[in-house]
């Protein structure tokens, strides 16, 4: 697991997927901070 100040990934077999934001962080946000290959893990995809 790797917890920032933007959000909390997982590490896994299958990459890192991003699990929880912090408060008021966006998506776009995260997108547009981080270096890293990650997914977006089902719960924070949008509908």
């Amino acid at each position: 697991m790797l917890i920032t100040d933007l959000a909390v990934l997982e590490i896994d077999e299958t990459g890192m997927p991003l699990t929880e934001l912090a408060p008021d962080v966006t998506l776009a946000e995260i997108a547009q901070r981080t270096d890293a290959q990650y997914k977006i893990a089902p719960p924070l995809q949008a509908p």
